[in-house]
Order: structure tokens, then C-alpha cells, then sequence
């Protein structure tokens, strides 16, 4: 798949800017709080809809305007495709992919991208939470039905918790229905996030292995909520959990809960690994999801690092220009990256100067 331009009108900083890329790589510089994140966001938009910045859209739209927007030109499998996403002040957003209205569901897939940004290099310190995003992202690109059913699950835990606050006599008759109903979503959220876990893990081995001159084996462990992923295992573990559950107001079981560990030589990475070697990791685990991309949909995925490199070591940097070669990537940074950039652009004031 390759970007062919973005166009973006009175989207955060820019007013009506157009920015056309190349195959290879495009180095997005300029000076901080210029816009290059704001770029690279709008771009991001395209995978799902969503931003990994804000979950407020009104955000998007410049001050003084009621309503913003981003375009992108894609070429897939040799046809072209225009994706437009329209932000509004006073109604919800408007998706059209060549002309016509879809939900934003159905761009999943559509124009899949790998991102890259400097909190990602904590990934694997961070919270559980922000592990399953992780996943839960990358998973969604590739099975657009997991986003549903995830999305459900959502919904079921949100109605459940609201009835464990809530609990009396009455409503709890309705309780094991949403038990129910949890365990069967969650069985399947948990099992196809292990499954997808234990293969991203193989694949980015391939590439540990060489940034660390074969020093370093990575494995993975996935930690399942009530250890298993069992759909009436789990729901009887979830029932035996209610005096619990009622006493906090909190589903206590289910993939909510799930996480995941990454060992290097069979050390805990979150626990023992160096800043460095953890950095490493996820760069790995990024290459290896584009490579899953590819697999999936017979093409490589766009590559969005935003200010990435300038967080690397020359080793690390030297690692990842080399093994992106050849394929699309838009690189945001305050200079000019060494032996990168067969289009260059700068970014200033919200103007984008090529």
C-alpha cells in the first residue's frame, strides 16, 4: 500500500495544507511545535478513525472553524483510493472512502499503517493496559471482526460494573446474563490475543536476534484472566466471583485483566532487561507487525515513526533505516536524518514547505 497525499483543512494547526509523499522514505522535519505530530496524527486516522493521541475529536478542528478535515490518495494492489474523514463542532464525524459514506468500522484493514511513537518505547514498563492496546490495535487491523467483538465486550463490561454498583435484590436476577455473555467474548478476545502474542513474539525474534548480534532469544508468556480461555470454565469462575465482584463493583475476571510478559534469554524484560534492550524489543515487535500486515493483506503496511530516531542510539537507528529500506515510512524529526529521506518536507507554523 502506498500513500499518495494528504490533504488537511483547518485540522489543528494546519489551515489548508497538502503534502504529497513518495515509495520510499519522507523525512517530515522542523522544529518542535511546529505540527509534525499533528501530521503524523491525521495520517494515523486512516487505519481506524481514531487518534492514539486524544479520544476528544472536537480537538481536531482549528479554532474559530466549525469543522475540519483530512484526505489521503492510497494506491492498493494498483488501484487508487480516496479516504476522507470530516470532523464536526456540533455533530459526529463523516467517514467516505471514494465518495461514499461508511462507518468507521469499515476502515479497518482498509489502508492498515504500523505507528511508532517515543511512549511506545515504555511499552513494556507500562501499565497492562497499555500492553492490551497494543494488541488489541495491531490485532484489529488485520480481523476486523475482533474490533466487534472487542467492542462488545466493552458494552457487556460497562452494563455489568453498572449493575455491580448499583446491585439490589431485584436487578441481580439479571446478573448471570451478563456473566454469560462476558465469558463467551472474552474466551474469544483472550484466546485470540495469545494466538497473535505467541506469533508476533516468533517474528520479532528474527530481528532481535540481529540487533543483538544473536545474543538475545525473545519469548512471550500471556497471562489469561482465571487461566483459562474457556468459555464455560471462565463463566463459572466469574459466578464464583460475584461476592467479589459485588463487593468491589468490578468485574474481577475476564480479558480486561489479561497481560503479557516478554523475556530476553529467559529473563523478565519489564524486570531485568536495560533501557536499551527494552527499546529494542519493541522496536522488533513493530517490524514484526508490519511483517503480520503484510502476511494478512499481500502488502507492506505505511511505517509512521513520529520523532522516533532522535530517541535511538546511533546502533538502533543505523537497525531500523535499514531494515525499512525499500518500504514507504514518513519519519518526523527536527533535522535531517543522516543516509534517510528520498522526499524531504519541513513543517513550520503549520505550513508544510517541500
Amino acid at each position: 500500500m502506498i500513500l499518495k497525499s494528504a490533504e488537511l483543512r483547518n485540522y489543528r494547526n494546519f489551515t489548508a495544507e497538502k503534502a504529497e509523499f513518495c515509495q520510499g522514505s519522507n523525512i517530515i522535519y522542523g522544529k518542535n511545535a511546529q505540527g509534525k505530530t499533528n501530521l503524523i496524527e491525521s495520517l494515523w486516522l486512516f487505519t481506524s478513525g481514531r487518534s492514539f493521541r486524544t479520544p476528544n475529536e472536537k480537538e481536531f478542528i482549528q479554532k474559530g472553524c466549525d469543522s475540519a478535515s483530512v484526505k489521503g490518495v492510497f494506491s492498493r494492489n494498483g488501484r487508487d483510493y480516496e479516504a476522507e474523514l470530516r470532523f464536526y463542532a456540533n455533530k459526529t464525524k463523516q467517514i467516505f472512502i471514494n465518495g461514499i459514506k461508511v462507518k468507521q468500522s469499515e476502515m479497518l484493514g482498509k489502508f492498515p499503517a504500523v505507528l511508532f511513537y517515543p511512549e511506545q518505547l515504555s511499552l513494556i514498563k507500562s501499565g497492562p493496559e497499555v500492553r492490551r492496546k497494543f494488541l488489541d490495535v495491531s490485532i484489529s487491523q488485520i480481523k476486523p471482526k475482533y474490533y466487534h467483538i472487542l467492542t462488545e465486550y466493552n458494552k457487556v463490561l460497562a452494563q455489568k460494573n453498572h449493575l455491580l454498583k448499583n446491585a439490589n435484590g431485584s436487578n441481580l436476577d439479571t446478573l448471570e446474563i451478563w456473566n454469560a455473555r462476558q465469558a463467551k467474548l472474552s474466551s474469544i478476545i483472550s484466546a485470540t490475543r495469545k494466538s497473535y502474542c505467541e506469533k508476533l513474539t516468533t517474528n520479532a525474534l528474527k530481528y532481535l536476534t540481529d540487533i543483538s548480534e544473536e545474543k538475545e532469544v525473545l519469548t512471550a508468556e500471556y497471562t489469561v484472566s482465571g487461566g483459562t480461555t474457556d468459555e464455560y470454565e471462565l463463566f463459572h469462575l466469574i459466578c464464583k466471583a460475584k461476592n467479589e465482584e459485588l463487593e468491589s463493583g468490578f468485574a474481577q475476571i475476564g480479558a480486561h485483566k489479561d497481560d503479557f510478559d516478554l523475556f530476553i534469554n529467559g529473563n523478565s524484560a519489564r524486570r531485568f532487561a536495560s533501557q536499551g534492550q527494552q527499546r529494542s524489543v519493541v522496536l522488533c515487535l513493530k517490524l514484526a507487525e508490519a511483517d503480520m500486515i503484510e502476511e494478512v493483506h499481500g502488502e507492506y503496511p505505511l511505517m509512521l515513526f513520529d520523532d522516533v530516531l532522535s530517541e535511538l542510539d546511533q546502533h538502533r537507528r543505523n537497525f531500523i533505516t535499514d531494515r525499512i529500506s525499500g518500504k514507504q515510512v514518513i519519519i518526523t524529526s527536527c533535522d535531517v536524518p543522516d543516509g534517510v529521506g528520498d522526499r524531504i518536507l519541513r513543517v513550520e507554523q503549520g505550513k508544510i514547505i517541500r
